[in-house]
């Protein structure tokens, strides 16, 4: 199925390109380790195959995950880890706005399991797709494109979230409770107290259906609200950041650089 990623991945531009609602990246890397963050659900396809790949997802161990070309991961919205890899190393990442999972009715792009290694091949197929057709393409043909991909996507996280425990009710009330208080200041107590739980018993029952703690999780969030006031407004950056709950704006610009890469101006200029 994969024979020919290789050359596919040929023709692909280097760098980072915007899209409506989102942005790809495509690298070529020597051998290298480091550790990355994801302010909001993000694609991965692998297009050189990583015998030697390791990895450590959140706070898990490191452990030996060869990836063949064709595959990759699929992780929501704050996720984070480290990885290493032996080999030269093409890959392309594909990060997705809030915008247009809300549109596909992705409304918690942070709480599906992560998935690593095998790819839905119609989802594969998009994403390469659209990273191609960033720069050079119609407007309206590389919405088009970014909107279908957005639904796969969307698709294939349902089909995740079916295959595991629907989230817990008690659950639901604390990720509405997230999305009412954003600006506020939102505090473990009050996040157990709106799933009338244990704060002990909820902080495990939310990482283990969610994939994050309750603190990355409304990090993200907050980043991921961030995103759409930066992209589809002029508000100051100072405006932004009361907004999703940041009363100092320095704190906000270092933990949106932290996540992004860029601060909120260079973010939205892009």
């Amino acid at each position: 199925m994969w024979t020919d990623i290789g050359r596919f991945g040929s023709r692909l531009e280097p760098g980072k390109l915007a899209w409506e609602s989102g942005h790809s990246t495509f690298l070529s890397t020597a051998p290298g380790e480091g550790s990355f963050a994801f302010s909001g659900v993000t694609l991965g396809i692998v297009l050189r195959s990583l015998p030697s790949h390791h990895a450590a997802y959140g706070s898990d161990r490191r452990r030996h995950m060869p990836l063949s070309a064709g595959q990759g991961w699929l992780f929501p919205a704050g996720f984070d880890g480290w990885c290493r890899w032996d080999e030269p190393n093409d890959f392309l990442n594909l990060e997705v706005g809030a915008g247009y999972l809300a549109d596909a009715d992705l409304e918690v792009p942070t709480a599906f399991r992560p998935l690593k290694g095998d790819l839905d091949p119609l989802l594969v197929q998009l994403g390469l797709n659209l990273h191609a057709a960033a720069r050079e393409s119609s407007t309206l043909y590389r919405d088009s494109l970014a909107a279908a991909f957005a639904t796969q996507l969307a698709r294939v996280v349902t089909g995740v979230n079916e295959q595991d425990r629907r989230i817990d009710p008690r659950l639901g009330r604390a990720l509405q409770y997230i999305h009412d208080h954003l600006a506020e200041d939102i505090t473990l107590a009050d996040l157990a107290a709106a799933a009338a739980m244990s704060p002990f018993h909820f902080s495990r029952c939310f990482k283990a259906q969610t994939g994050l703690a309750p603190y990355a999780f409304v990090i993200a969030r907050r980043m991921e609200r961030a995103k759409e006031l930066l992209r589809a407004t002029r508000l100051p950056v100072a405006e932004i950041a009361w907004r999703v709950g940041y009363r100092n704006p320095a704190k906000f610009a270092t933990q949106f650089k932290r996540l992004t890469g860029a601060t909120p101006g260079e973010w939205r200029g892009n």
